[in-house]
């Protein structure tokens, strides 16, 4: 008997068990449309891996990282920060780096394509596309800009956002290109409708979008707001980021008039590796891309990277706050009992997703 279990009389199962899930179950869920399953085109059994093993069969090797010792090749991340900080412009550079295999912050990145889902602002962010090929940037990359108008938190939206992203990856890799970064910009937009303060919904789309991750092997970036008090972190659930594989802050400090003197990206949470660090300090330079109708010159801003040992010192008046928010025995025990039920299958409030 081991930890009161009687693990020795039972029949160890092989490493990896392959079982398919009969087409009937899915017959009465939106994912199922006379006789067919959506998702696979199947119209018989749907194959369902289960990895398991006991623990002489368990070994680890090493898996790579689209950002070395930050962003796994496979997972869920979040670029947060309050608004006008430069999320998005900073998520742009990121994503040239990494169309183009160069390092960012001091850290390797794998080469891949992007796919920038663009929830809100799609004018905003060609012109900020406009500003990287002006100055410096590349005249092609395998980066795709979707103009997304899909929700999220409404039934069969995901499915069909997933299949959209299926056919990007697809023509991808007929240009000899791994799909590996999905940006969605913003969180808050694309997931409209549903509640972005409940747990269970924020549970319920970090499940869906780790299972995505997945199916297309990639690694999946939200942008994400603060609410009004930044010292409680991301607007809405604390699950955005609970659930999250790296999580990364955009820091600044202000001056007295409330004026940003300076931008920094914190490390915030990365699992299995160092976090609680600034790991890189940025300027938003201004740069002129065209003239408009009335002769007035036509600007966006660039992102210029450089050491966090170049970041200034200020008083601690003008310091960000960087408090964590305190969180009271009863909510983190409700929020574990929350995401059981959500790994459960028991889900509230948010669209069921059948995939």
């Amino acid at each position: 008997m081991v930890g009161g279990h009687g693990l020795a009389d039972i029949d160890k199962p092989p490493l990896q068990v392959v079982e398919s899930v009969p087409l009937s179950a899915y017959e009465n869920g939106p994912n199922c449309i006379d006789g067919v399953h959506t998702k696979t085109g199947s119209s018989g059994d749907i194959p369902r891996s289960v990895q398991q093993g006991d623990w002489p069969d368990l070994s680890y090797s090493y898996e790579s990282e689209i950002i070395e010792d930050i962003a796994p090749r496979v997972g869920v991340g979040v670029f947060w920060g309050a608004h006008s900080y430069g999320k998005s412009f900073a998520a742009m550079s990121l994503c040239k780096a990494i169309a183009m295999g160069e390092p960012i912050w001091g850290k390797e990145t794998e080469q891949s394509a992007v796919a920038y889902c663009a929830f809100e602002a799609y004018g905003s962010i060609l012109r900020r596309i406009e500003g990287i090929k002006q100055n410096g940037g590349p005249p092609d990359i395998p980066f795709r800009l979707i103009n997304a108008k899909w929700l999220l938190s409404q039934d069969g939206h995901f499915a069909d956002f997933e299949r959209h992203l299926e056919t990007v990856k697809a023509d991808f890799e007929l240009r000899g290109q791994r799909l590996g970064i999905v940006v969605i910009d913003t969180l808050i937009n694309a997931f409209a409708g549903g509640d972005n303060d409940g747990t269970s919904d924020a549970g319920e789309a970090m499940r869906h979008l780790g299972d995505m991750a997945e199916r297309l092997g990639c690694f999946i970036l939200l942008i994400g707001h603060t609410g009004k008090d930044e010292s409680r972190k991301i607007a809405g659930s604390f699950v955005w980021l609970a659930r999250a594989d790296a999580s990364l802050q955009i820091r600044v400090t202000k001056d007295e008039t409330d004026a940003i003197l300076q931008r920094s990206v914190y490390v915030d949470k990365v699992k299995d590796g160092d976090m609680g660090f600034t790991i890189s300090g940025f300027n938003l330079d201004v740069v002129e891309i065209g003239q408009k109708p009335n002769g007035k010159p036509l600007t966006t801003c660039v992102v210029e990277w450089f050491s966090p040992d170049q970041l200034t010192s200020f008083s601690a008046n003008s310091a960000p706050n960087t408090d964590k928010p305190k969180v009271s025995p009863t909510d983190e025990a409700h929020m574990i009992n929350v995401l059981n039920l959500v790994d459960n299958g028991n889900r509230n409030g948010m669209p069921k997703l059948e995939i």
